[in-house]
């Protein structure tokens, strides 16, 4: 059965965080109005991520669970995620709580008025080390000048999909925050401001590998970009443990 809306959280390590994400959600989401599913993408957590997950499941069935094998990073997760939703519309984002769950109807209105992908941009960047930020601002000019992707931050999680255009994507690790240079032949992009607040629990998953993995398909695309979606780039489906549904 089809639902309006998709909610892919991938989560790793964020006992801390899903309780209260949950209760946003379910907020924000419930007064829309519409049928909604939330799909958490647990990537080889070792707390008590998944037991907290599967606590809200039995409270909540619009709360789904994907347990993968192991850890293998947001790029599988969001893949693994792309394979169950089943929203009309599907949003991304993160499970720190950064990402604002209040900020999802504005990606809702820009794809209802016609946008194919909607881009969140964090204007405002509470937690983020100068080194972070220097590589943010690299990436942005890169994009620019090698893609020609006018955006201002077309690295981050939170972005709005439909869903014909991500059914059955597979991704290599890191190649999620090239999305935009995948889809843009065949879409209009838009940009929208979002709010980034502090992370309350935990801490960044975000590393040198994952520079590293992004720098790798950077590259890759740089040669790859005109057959994109049945090259090298594209990953063998992930397996899912257990699903929740």
């Amino acid at each position: 059965m089809s639902k309006d809306v998709s909610i892919i959280i991938p989560v790793n390590n964020e006992e801390g965080n899903v309780p209260e994400l949950c209760f946003k959600l379910k907020k924000v989401l419930g007064a829309l109005g519409q049928d909604y599913e939330v799909i958490f993408v647990d990537d080889g957590s070792s707390d008590n991520t998944y037991v907290l997950l599967l606590k809200a499941h039995n409270q909540d069935k619009h709360i789904n669970i994907i347990k993968l094998t192991g850890n293998f990073g947001q790029s599988t997760a969001l893949s693994a995620g792309f394979c169950y939703a089943r929203g009309r519309i599907i949003v991304t984002m993160d499970g720190d709580l950064q990402h604002d769950p209040e900020d999802i109807p504005l990606f809702l209105d820009r794809m209802n008025s016609g946008c194919g992908l909607v881009n969140g941009w964090k204007r405002k960047r509470n937690d983020d080390s100068l080194g972070k930020r220097i590589s943010s601002l690299i990436f942005k000019i890169i994009m620019r000048l090698i893609f020609g992707i006018q955006l201002n931050n077309s690295s981050s999680t939170f972005k709005a999909y439909r869903w014909e255009d991500v059914k059955g994507i597979t991704l290599r690790e890191g190649l999620h925050c090239f999305m935009p240079v995948i889809m843009r032949k065949n879409i209009s992009i838009c940009e929208i401001e979002i709010k980034c607040n502090k992370r309350k629990s935990g801490k960044s998953h975000y590393g040198w590998k994952d520079t590293i993995a992004v720098c790798q398909n950077m590259f890759l695309l740089m040669f790859k970009r005109s057959h994109l979606l049945n090259n090298y780039l594209l990953q063998d489906r992930v397996e899912a443990l257990k699903f929740h549904a």
